[in-house]
């Protein structure tokens, strides 16, 4: 009889737990959106915001040292959610970077580009023809 009541009362906390769970909220098929593609930043570096609307939780990647997202990760949200793109400093030639925010198999790109007191890695191409640049470019 004590074994009996033992395991009506565990299956009856169970089901209070179990009921007491919070209900997800059904946000309608997997989707994401950001509010830009592309953000461009100036030698010093800086901050900037973006909006990302996203049904399930996602997060964002990066192979690029010089980029810091904040925060790098949410939770689906019917509400848009502010990130935070920080780029260091630059003290060489212009770089950029791709961000990938992803939900599952759905990706969205952010390019990030920021200029460089060296300029542009295409600056410092020296042709051996020099005087005929477009030649050069031809192969003639």
């Amino acid at each position: 009889m004590k074994i009996r009541n033992l395991m009506v009362s565990a299956v009856a906390a169970l089901a209070v737990l179990v009921g007491c769970q919070p209900q997800e909220e059904n946000l309608g098929t997997p989707d994401i959106s950001i509010s830009a593609n592309e953000m461009t930043f100036e030698v010093e570096g800086g901050d900037k915001e973006l909006t990302i609307n996203a049904t399930r939780d996602w997060k964002v990647t990066t192979d690029a040292d010089w980029v810091v997202v904040s925060p790098g990760s949410g939770s689906a949200s019917a509400a848009p959610q502010t990130v935070t793109v920080s780029v260091l400093e630059n003290d060489g030639l212009a770089r950029t970077a791709d961000l990938v925010f992803t939900i599952g198999l759905k990706k969205k790109y952010l390019t990030v580009t920021q200029a460089g007191p060296g300029g542009s890695a295409a600056d410092l191409i020296v042709y051996s023809n020099d005087f005929d640049i477009e030649k050069a470019q031809n192969n003639s």
